[in-house]
Order: structure tokens, then C-alpha cells, then sequence
């Protein structure tokens, strides 16, 4: 009686070569980071020209400046949550579109709370994008690369907004220069949509709906025949475990870290070229 061979096992993800279908993932998921540090930069030199053309007070430009990042808190807390639900994939898609027609309908506002909620939507799609865009660069990227991989996402900030500041200087003599700055966000919007058109849904997510045989044909498609994912090792969490004991010290302290990088360099970003002008 014949004996079927077994297979040899495969090859776990981390042991795995970076193919350039995994930097294609690692590229354009590092563009809501780009989107990010455009969309917050941008108004800062926007704001020079949109407050007298509006008409804004002194609240109501700290509004609009602040809007953008209060939308990203939220969307951040809410974002994870609803990627679980509809899917990796699907969420990707998603945020960069609502992006780009938020950015295209902020041409044409005519007030400053019109203004202010498209900025709340911008910034609530961006938070959005960032659990989504982190996740699959860490699962997509094997051990030795993940560190440089997972970099790009905070590169990818400073060059989008290196980008809005060239923009800005460029139309900042146009009359009505600024609703073009803010509608120029739908360009690298659409062409991230375009990128991340081929990018496949999140294996880890597939795996865990006991969807095994797509998730093993994303893994092919990306690394080739051969490669697994490598087991889970931890089961969900709520949101609560972060603040009880042996997380609370930590969770406080990194919060505070970031906090005192992140403020004072969205001020600079937003409000400087106001002060400068």
C-alpha cells in the first residue's frame, strides 16, 4: 500500500525575504502617514490667506488649525474597531476615498464651520487609516525588516509635509490661493487610491474568520508558494487592559511622551507661517 508523502513544512513568514510585492504594501501603506503630514501642514500656510477671506476670528482659526487632529483622535480610537468588522481591505479603501472627496469639497466652502467639519472628517478618516496602514506593514514585513519597514510610516509624515509646504509657497501669491492648497490633498489622495487598488486583503485577518485558503493565497501572492503565517500567539484584548496594573505606568508614560513631541510640532506646522506672517 502506497504511502502519500507529507509535504515539507513551510517556511514561516519571518524567515522570509522582502519581495517587492511586500514594499508595494509597505509604500502605499505608508501613504495615510504622507496624507497625515500634508493635510496638517498645508493649512498652515492656507490659513494665512483663508482668514481674512473668511472672515475668521481668532477662535475660529484655532478651530479650523485643530480640527484635522481632533478628528485623527478620534478616528484612531474608532478606526481599529471598524477594520475588524469590514476588513482590512475594505477600510483601506475607504478612509483614502472619503479623503480625497473631503480635500475636493474643501475648494469650494463658503464658511468657517463648513471648513471646520470637513477638516473634522479629514482628520477622522486619517486616524482612521493608521491601525489599518501599521498592521499591514508589521504582518507583511518578515523579523529583519520590520524596523525599517514600520520607520517609513514616520518618514512618510515629514515628507508629506515637506510636500505642503512646497505646494503652499507655490500658490501662496495665487488670488484664492488657499482653496487650492486644500483641495491639492486630492491629488496624493487619488493616486494612493490607485496604488492600493492591488493590495490584498490582511491574511492574519482571513485566518482568524477561519477563512484559511484565501489567507494562504494572499501569503503566495505577496511571498510566494511555501510561506506561512506565523502562529498566533495572543488572544484579543480590550481596550481597559491598557490601563490596569503592569500596563497603567507604561501606557501613561508613552502617552506623555508623545504628547509633548506631538503638540508642539502640529502647532509649529498649523499656526507658524500665521505667527511668521
Amino acid at each position: 500500500m502506497a504511502v502519500a508523502a507529507t509535504p515539507p513544512p513551510g517556511r514561516q513568514l519571518d524567515d522570509a525575504q522582502m519581495t517587492p510585492f511586500a514594499r508595494k504594501i509597505v509604500f502605499f501603506s505608508s501613504g495615510g502617514a504622507f496624507l497625515d503630514g500634508y493635510v496638517l501642514s498645508i493649512i498652515g500656510v492656507a490659513l494665512v490667506q483663508l482668514t481674512p477671506a473668511l472672515g475668521l476670528t481668532d477662535t475660529q482659526a484655532a478651530a479650523t488649525g485643530a480640527a484635522a487632529l481632533a478628528g485623527i483622535f478620534f478616528g484612531s480610537l474608532v478606526g481599529g474597531r471598524l477594520t475588524d468588522a469590514l476588513g482590512r481591505r475594505t477600510m483601506f479603501i475607504l478612509d483614502v476615498s472619503a479623503i480625497a472627496v473631503a480635500s475636493l469639497a474643501a475648494c469650494f466652502v463658503g464658511s468657517a464651520w463648513q471648513l471646520i467639519v470637513l477638516r473634522l472628517v479629514l482628520g477622522f478618516f486619517i486616524g482612521a487609516d493608521y491601525p489599518i496602514a501599521t498592521s499591514l506593514i508589521a504582518e507583511f514585513s518578515p523579523r529583519a525588516q520590520r524596523a525599517v519597514t514600520m520607520g517609513t510610516v514616520s518618514a512618510a509624515w515629514y515628507l508629506g509635509a515637506t510636500a505642503a509646504a512646497g505646494v503652499g509657497f507655490a500658490l501662496y501669491a495665487v488670488d484664492g490661493g488657499w482653496r487650492w492648497m486644500l483641495g491639492s490633498a486630492v491629488v496624493p489622495a487619488v493616486a494612493l487610491l490607485v496604488g492600493r487598488r492591488d493590495i490584498p486583503e490582511s491574511a492574519r485577518w482571513l485566518a482568524q474568520r477561519g477563512r484559511t485558503d484565501e489567507a494562504r493565497e494572499v501569503m503566495a501572492t505577496v511571498f510566494g508558494e511555501g510561506v506561512e503565517l506565523a502562529p498566533q500567539e495572543s488572544s484579543p484584548t480590550g481596550f481597559r487592559a491598557v490601563f490596569r496594573q503592569g500596563y497603567l505606568g507604561r501606557t501613561v508614560y508613552l502617552g506623555l511622551l508623545i504628547l509633548c513631541q506631538v503638540v508642539p510640532m502640529y502647532a509649529m506646522y498649523t499656526f507658524g507661517p500665521s505667527i511668521i506672517a
